[in-house]
């Protein structure tokens, strides 16, 4: 008896010191926003391995409470210590009525409506122009939105709802980023940062209520293959193991790292643009690229709030293929507004993305709402 109660104190903590590595492990990945990835982009990579220790951290806690409670204040201080990124990852809120909302705003990479699997594939084009119709949003800001279909039904629909517009496209010209309004567009800008690919526009509005900075972006892509993204998950998965998992992982980490340090360039770009207009109120959308707890949202989010985050519920994957599934669409805005209610909505799937919608109010007139 007592050699058994020595092995199961023995057990017990080695699996504290594995509690507590996890929650190292947490703090890195959750925290790895701070590392500016010019300087450490390894590091500012491992926002994508958080939530697979929440998950460990979360199945440690079951496993304390129901065989040595007293060690539950382990995992439970680790949710305590993260509790800011695990917010940014999986928030709870709960929304508003967004008909008293001001703006209603949607974020989409369309995926080239479809184009990028085949040029006569209207139907789902036609299904994706529906949608952003029937959303009724006041402001839409598109991504991936050229046109390979050889006529003119995207654009001549969309600005049969949209008065206003402003389009441009990345230097390889098969980018296109959109913004469509309900309101006058006063001014248009294109953000300067060096890219192939991509591109970030901004528009100022004449809202009724004053004018408003609007900013689309396309940050860098991760540009992995079809057989990377299946690599990935393998080893997130566990299927790919040892030595291979190791080579594998290496590779992905330095290709994920390469594209998490041009988008650091392109957000700097983009935080001096917003630096320069700060006495307006400001949304700031498109796809980052990059998850909730990564460089890039952060970076953005010092001096705005993400919308999700506010309003939002639990994951929100905004991509959703290939295995992959992560929030990398974002709508962030000043302290100008409050947001009603933001959702990701997965009821169309005709894109590699689903859209992001937030409903906004400005601050000001919240209380007379």
């Amino acid at each position: 008896l007592y050699d058994m109660t020595s092995v199961k104190d023995t057990l017990y903590n080695i699996l504290k010191v594995i509690n507590v590595f996890i929650i190292l492990g947490m703090l890195v990945t959750g925290y790895a926003y701070i590392f500016n990835p010019l300087n450490h982009s390894i590091l500012s990579t491992g926002y994508l391995a958080f939530p697979i220790f929440i998950g460990m951290n979360f199945v440690f806690l079951l496993f304390w409470a129901f065989t040595k409670l007293k060690y539950a204040i382990f995992p439970f201080i680790g949710f305590v210590i993260c509790y800011h990124p695990v917010r940014l990852y999986m928030p709870l809120n709960v929304s508003t009525d967004e008909e008293k909302g001001d703006l209603k705003v949607l974020s989409y990479n369309t995926e080239v409506f479809g184009a990028l699997v085949s040029a006569e594939n209207k139907a789902t084009r036609d299904s994706i122009l529906d949608y952003i119709v029937k959303a009724n949003a006041d402001v839409v800001c598109l991504q991936e939105s050229q046109n390979w279909f050889g006529d003119n039904k995207i654009d001549s629909t969309l600005k049969a709802h949209y008065a206003y517009d402003y389009q441009d496209y990345s230097h390889s010209k098969d980018n296109r980023v959109w913004i469509l309004s309900r309101y006058p567009i006063e001014k248009t800008y294109r953000i300067d940062y060096k890219s192939y690919g991509n591109l970030s526009i901004a528009t100022q509005l004449k809202t009724p209520q004053g004018s408003v900075l609007l900013v689309n972006n396309h940050f860098e892509s991760n540009a992995l293959t079809p057989e990377d993204k299946k690599d990935f998950k393998g080893i997130l998965t566990g299927k790919v193991r040892n030595k291979a998992a190791g080579k594998e992982g290496l590779f992905l980490f330095k290709k994920l790292a390469v594209a998490t340090e041009r988008r650091a360039i392109q957000v700097e770009a983009v935080s001096r643009f917003l630096a320069s207009h700060q006495e307006l109120p400001t949304i700031v959308c498109g796809d980052f690229n990059e998850g909730p707890n990564g460089y890039a949202v952060n970076k953005l989010s010092k001096n705005l709030k993400s919308a999700f985050v506010e309003t939002g519920n639990l994951f929100g994957w905004s991509y959703h293929r290939s295995g992959m599934y992560v929030r990398i669409d974002h709508i962030l805005y000043s302290e100008h507004f409050t947001s009603l209610q933001t959702k990701v909505d997965d009821n169309i799937t005709e894109s590699d993305h689903y859209p992001i919608i937030s409903t906004l109010i400005f601050e000001d007139r919240k209380s007379v709402v």
